[in-house]
């Protein structure tokens, strides 16, 4: 029984992780969305007025939407949003919302708790975590340094409470498990790589018969830390 707890910031490669795992253990997949994320990477949702800390997918999305996610959530024991409705990342009603959350997690029982990333408002589910699952939990790593000019303090405070209960890390890539365990020597020993899957939800964003046209293709977000700049 696996609890994967992942956030709308990492939700194409999320997709692809649930996927490739949902046939093999019994997936109880929650999606952190607050009012920060819930128009980023592939969501596009227009309010979270209304909505229960826990939500289905149907309460979330529209039907167009709903219509191109079910694919990826079909066959998961369970899909659920957790909806965190203060702009603040830290608040009195974080920790309740977090509170709801530990409940929903104590009913799942999973033998193996994983963090597609660790997020501040997170922070919350510690002291269950501390009490009830420090040997079954494992976080995926995708920035094991912050980018240039991209330092949040919120992210020394995951560390500091997510890393000391974690029985392992996991990355996409060689080269960030390598940087970890430069940064983190005192972890090395409990790293694994799972390589990339392709990002299949794009194809949802193809024309039907691209046109000839031309294109040009920048990889990461239009930022400074990846080099527009130079490359404008």
């Amino acid at each position: 029984v696996v609890f994967y707890y992942t956030s709308v910031a990492y939700l194409d490669i999320a997709l692809e992780v649930i996927n490739a795992i949902k046939k093999a253990v019994e997936l109880h997949v929650v999606i952190e969305i607050a009012p920060e994320s819930r128009a980023t990477n592939i969501l596009n949702v227009q309010s979270l007025h209304g909505l229960p800390t826990l939500a289905s997918p149907d309460q979330v999305l529209d039907k167009e939407s709903l219509a191109l996610f079910q694919p990826y959530f079909k066959e998961a024991a369970s899909v659920q949003f957790f909806v965190q409705k203060n702009p603040k990342t830290f608040s009195a009603g974080m920790l309740r919302d977090c509170k709801t959350l530990s409940r929903y997690i104590s009913s799942v029982a999973p033998d193996i708790i994983h963090f597609d990333t660790a997020k501040a408002r997170a922070l919350g589910l510690l002291p269950l975590l501390h009490r009830k699952f420090r040997s079954e939990i494992f976080i995926t790593i995708h920035d094991p340094l912050p980018h240039s000019g991209e330092f949040n303090w919120r992210n020394s405070l995951v560390k500091k409470g997510f890393f000391p209960v974690s029985a392992g890390f996991i990355f996409y890539s060689t080269f960030s498990e390598k940087i970890f365990q430069q940064v983190y020597p005192s972890y090395q020993n409990k790293t694994a790589v799972i390589g990339m899957h392709p990002y299949s939800f794009y194809r949802n964003y193809l024309p039907a018969a691209p046109s000839p046209r031309e294109t040009i293709l920048f990889f990461g977000r239009i930022s400074q830390y990846k080099g527009v700049d130079i490359f404008l």
